[in-house]
């Protein structure tokens, strides 16, 4: 999420990594990271699909909005959906 925070992560880690940003609810961020990966690699070995948060979670779900459920499911089942579909192929 935070690409500064990636690169100062790889600098202290003092190791031949790769920062990607990547937003599992942005198709087009999922894109940029499947083409960086396939024009740097031309292929992945293993993903590690862990994006994840929890929204309104101190309230009773009879509180909870809609709305945030929606987000919750956007980024946790169909953010995880898209980014396994689209990277599966570099997985082959």
């Amino acid at each position: 999420r935070d690409l500064a925070k990636g690169k100062a992560a790889v600098s202290n880690l003092n190791q031949n990594i790769d920062v990607v940003q990547l937003d599992v609810t942005d198709e087009k961020s999922i894109q940029e990271a499947v083409k960086f990966v396939t024009d740097k690699y031309g292929k992945l070995d293993i993903l590690i699909n862990n994006a994840g948060a929890v929204f309104d979670n101190r309230k009773l779900p009879s509180e909870i909005t809609q709305d945030s459920l929606r987000d919750d499911f956007n980024l946790n089942f169909f953010g995880l959906i898209a980014v396994t579909q689209a990277f599966l192929p570099l997985l082959k």
